[in-house]
């Protein structure tokens, strides 16, 4: 029997307790790629948990069924288990052989994607599976995958940094301000593969060789577009859905260009010798510090936002910000730290927010 997501569903406290749980397991692993998983028993109590990056150890799921399969009742999942990621067929025997009875699913992938084996195995299965209605947190945590499988390339998030003069600065000069590091720390263990331009490579020492499934991170040095590509492509291949870049702002432009990034993490560096505040730096003549409004965005620099060539000989080259939204501003320091996502994902969000009204 299957509960549409737009019926009234009705949980008892414990139930709750773990969808919630294993939602926000997922989301600590990677906010764009994660995948968790509780098992319960008749009384609802967690007998096992455990979460994973998308296309890591994506065994242990199975595993763990096989093991606590006689003491399983309900099974929750962050996400609905397609082909890419799983042996579906080595799943559905592991369920099949459990006393599992229900079947809790936070996101269902995309109707396109082809989950045959999966879907011909609950048609004919006597348990229960509720489909949970549509989150941003889900949609957000299948992000990566849903990338791959739509978008022919991973989930990538690109970090950059800029003078008021949108001169390339190196991002590791704002390693000391309190909290950059832990940030991008962050950001760097949630992936699966590390891209950097040559001159951002010296953050890189204090990054972590393992992301938090404990897997080494594969760390690429790229120069330009096509070598991105060239990388997205072998990550396709490893299922590696959630990648950082660390670029420079000629290599951003072209990022932006090619449609190759979905949001971008961009630290502005600003001086206060012309303002007398740190929290007043919209006096500054190129720059303002931008609290969630889009328009002064493009204020930062009165040219238009063009960056200048690593080469110095090359022409400028202008960010398309047109296709981009600002999300949201923090000042860190020396720096602005601002986020943007491109307007292809905002339009994704806002037809999930009008799907759920």
């Amino acid at each position: 029997m299957t509960i549409s997501a737009k019926e009234n569903i009705l949980f008892n406290e414990q139930t709750l307790e773990c969808i919630n749980f294993a939602l926000m397991r997922a989301n600590k692993v990677s906010s764009r790629a994660g995948i968790a998983w509780v098992l319960q028993d008749k009384n609802r109590k967690i007998i096992h948990s455990d979460a994973t990056i998308a296309g890591v150890n994506s065994e242990n799921l199975a595993a763990s069924v096989r093991y606590h399969g006689s003491n399983l009742d309900q099974l929750i999942l962050t996400v609905e288990p397609i082909p890419y990621l799983f042996d579906i067929e080595n799943l559905v025997e592991v369920l099949t052989a459990s006393n599992c009875s229900s079947l809790i699913v936070c996101y269902k992938m995309p109707a396109n994607v082809s989950n045959y084996h999966w879907n011909n195995w609950l048609a004919g299965w006597d348990g229960e599976i509720i489909r949970l209605p549509l989150s941003i947190m889900g949609a957000n945590l299948a992000a990566g995958p849903r990338k791959i499988i739509t978008g022919a390339r991973p989930w990538v998030t690109t970090i950059s940094s800029a003078d008021m003069h949108n001169n390339n600065k190196n991002i590791n000069d704002f390693s000391e301000e309190f909290g950059v590091t832990a940030y991008i720390k962050e950001l760097v263990n949630q992936s699966r593969a590390v891209l950097y331009s040559p001159d951002q490579k010296a953050i890189l020492a204090s990054m972590d060789e393992a992301n938090y499934v404990d897997e080494a991170i594969e760390y690429f040095e790229v120069s330009t577009a096509s070598s991105c590509e060239a990388v997205f492509r072998h990550c396709i291949v490893e299922k590696r859905c959630s990648v950082l870049v660390f670029a420079d702002m000629e290599l951003l432009a072209h990022l932006m260009q090619r449609n190759l990034t979905d949001e971008i993490v961009h630290h502005l560096a600003v001086t206060f010798a012309d303002t007398g505040s740190r929290a007043n730096i919209v006096e500054g003549e190129d720059i303002v510090v931008v609290e969630q409004d889009n328009k002064a965005l493009q204020k930062i620099v009165s040219s238009g936002l063009q960056v200048r060539s690593a080469a110095h000989s090359l022409p400028m080259t202008e960010l398309p910000l047109s296709n981009w939204t600002l999300q949201s501003s923090t000042a860190v320091g020396k720096c602005s730290r601002l986020l943007l996502k491109s307007n292809i994902e905002i339009d994704v969000e806002n037809d999930l927010r009008q799907r759920l009204n």
